[in-house]
């Protein structure tokens, strides 16, 4: 049933992912692939394959009931009776039992709770969807063949199931009107210095973790390292939203805050692939956008620069804008 999605999901992310850029200090790694076959998967895009599959596929308490589908229920994913009565999550609802009541004369709506109150992740906003969209299928009659549950994953995945993110307010800025040539200059320095933050010797991109994953999961070590590229990110978005910036190029300065947002997120997503594998993929699919949308700014602030002719000597830290 998932085949065909996942392979939608995870050629998107491979392409997305298999970029390598060094854009205003800021680079990523990828290993070269000598295998140029359109149809071959890359390595990147069968590990996030892997990943989703298993979290759509994992039971946990063996009851019968995938962790999704737990959470849908409001059932525990670790307790294969999640109120004591003897009988297993998912024979409950395979027989119209509530799972959550003790005894056998209750019984379930045979749908899953979609109660306001409770937290669901995009996975499970989208896992829900396809399960209730199959009971309403079956109810009517409609046969389950192969091309309908194609059609109807492909339908379901085109929704955007994430929780909308705030985007930077450039009203925030604070803004230089008319500003002189030396606070153009002053201006290139910081945002050079804010864009320049080193990557803490020994921390892997988060190409190079998601490369790893694929073969041994999410270890303690991608973890460290990818929590230290997200605060290296946010640090240059503090750095970036404290300086003062020329009135009249806020609009590419606040296009790098928000770039740089987004590869924050990407980066957000690969920590979260295990728990929320549809709302990572969406982030990440975001990221070769973001890549695309720097080279983009950057040539505007170094026009912006050469138009004002505004000199960095080597030493400083905005001659890397000229570069």
């Amino acid at each position: 049933m998932f085949r065909k999605l996942i392979s939608l999901l995870g050629t998107r992310v491979g392409i997305a992912l298999l970029l390598a850029v060094c854009v205003i200090g800021i680079s990523f790694v990828v290993k070269a692939k000598s295998d140029t076959s359109s149809t071959k998967k890359t390595p990147t895009a069968l590990a996030v394959e892997k990943i989703v599959k298993k979290s759509l596929e994992d039971d946990t308490d063996g009851d019968g009931l995938k962790n999704w589908e737990e959470a849908l229920y409001k059932t525990d994913p670790e307790n294969p009776d999640t109120d004591g009565d003897g009988v297993n999550d998912g024979t409950e609802i395979a027989t119209n039992r509530d799972p959550l009541i003790s005894g056998v004369g209750h019984t379930a709506s045979g749908t899953p709770s979609t109660s306001t109150t409770t937290t669901f992740t995009a996975t499970d906003r989208f896992s829900q969807e396809l399960f209730i969209r199959y009971i309403e299928a079956k109810k009517s009659g409609q046969p389950i063949t192969q091309e309908f549950s194609d059609k109807l994953a492909e339908e379901i995945i085109s929704k955007d199931y994430g929780t909308p993110t705030a985007v930077f307010d450039a009203s925030s800025l604070l803004l230089i009107t008319n500003p002189t040539l030396l606070q153009i200059h002053d201006y290139g320095n910081s945002f050079a210095a804010a864009i320049s933050i080193p990557v803490p010797k020994g921390a892997r991109s988060e190409l190079e973790i998601l490369d790893s994953v694929q073969t041994s999961g999410m270890t303690e070590i991608d973890a460290r390292d990818l929590q230290i590229l997200y605060d290296r990110y946010s640090t240059i978005h503090t750095k970036l939203a404290s300086i003062r910036v020329p009135a009249e190029i806020r609009n590419t300065h606040t296009a790098f805050i928000r770039t740089i947002d987004t590869i924050r997120d990407s980066v957000s997503g690969i920590q979260n692939l295990d728990t929320d594998p549809i709302g990572s993929l969406k982030k990440i699919a975001l990221y070769e956008d973001a890549l695309n949308e720097l080279s983009v700014a950057s040539v505007s602030l170094k026009q912006y620069f050469v138009a004002k002719r505004i000199t960095f000597a080597s030493t400083e830290a905005g001659s890397a804008i000229m570069r």
